[in-house]
């Protein structure tokens, strides 16, 4: 499996690291880790561009990283490798995911880049609703625990496809996790039958768990922690709902409210 780490060099991001890596427990992984130079308002020093320096610290901190933990790496059978361009981190980073051929993408929730920051900009909320690559968000206060469940929200407004059920089952496959299904329902649904058929998935057809609540939010928190889940995996239609998808109160509060580990799919 090929992914793809932004970081963006401070000292927490790059301590967040090795803690993401040892959610993988599957085959052979290639992790990329990604950092983009952004452009800067000073051209220039006395002899040397302002960007040309901050590239090569990159460069050497990122190396540094990878030296430090070369050991651990090799017992988690995890090959590492590193991806450093010049631009805007939303334009750099999709050149970056075309060329490594990534699988997933995956952020913390703090960081320059982080989420926290990605629910404040409408321009890259846009964006990353165009990922064709499922991308995983970790809150950065988790304290590591073995992903054991992944859950899948749905919803008969958005049907999984056959692309999405590929790419959680390859997912959980990497995590050696169990998937499960459900749908919280708030009472505005009339018509429930859409949730009484099985779906394949993870090798087996697997009912889909129903729990009423009339705040989402919090009956896919109680859900989560009935169940047990480590990942709660979110479905979107397209990519140019995704952005109004996340500046929908209920869906913006997963996502900066949830303790534990959001995947979030775009079909």
């Amino acid at each position: 499996m090929n992914i793809l780490i932004p970081t963006d060099l401070t000292e927490e991001s790059l301590n967040s690291l090795p803690r993401l890596f040892n959610f993988f427990k599957g085959d052979e992984t290639n992790i990329t880790l990604f950092h983009a130079v952004e452009p800067r308002k000073s051209g220039a020093t006395l002899v040397l561009n302002v960007d040309d320096i901050i590239y090569d610290e990159a460069k050497s901190a990122l190396d540094r990283f990878i030296q430090e933990n070369q050991e651990k790496l090799k017992t988690q059978n995890i090959n590492i490798d590193v991806e450093l361009a010049y631009g805007y981190f939303e334009l750099a980073l999709n050149r970056a995911l075309d060329r490594t051929k990534s699988d997933m993408v995956i952020m913390t929730s703090k960081s320059r880049h982080g989420i926290d920051k990605i629910l404040e900009r409408k321009q890259t909320l846009k964006f990353i609703g165009e990922l064709k690559q499922p991308l995983l968000i970790v809150p950065y206060e988790l304290a590591y625990k073995e992903i054991n469940t992944v859950a899948v929200g749905l919803d008969q407004k958005e049907p999984m496809n056959v692309d999405s059920v590929a790419k959680i089952e390859k997912i959980a496959s990497n995590f050696g996790a169990d998937i499960k299904l459900f749908h919280i329902n708030d009472q505005s649904e009339k018509d429930l039958s859409y949730y009484d058929q099985k779906i394949h998935i993870g090798g087996e057809d697997q009912s889909i768990h129903l729990k009423e609540h009339q705040d989402v939010t919090i009956g896919i928190e109680d859900w989560m922690d009935e169940n047990e889940a480590e990942v709660l995996s979110m479905i979107t239609h397209n990519r140019n709902f995704f952005s109004k998808l996340l500046m929908r109160s209920v869906t913006r509060d997963v996502t900066k409210r949830n303790s534990n580990i959001l995947l979030i799919i775009t079909q």
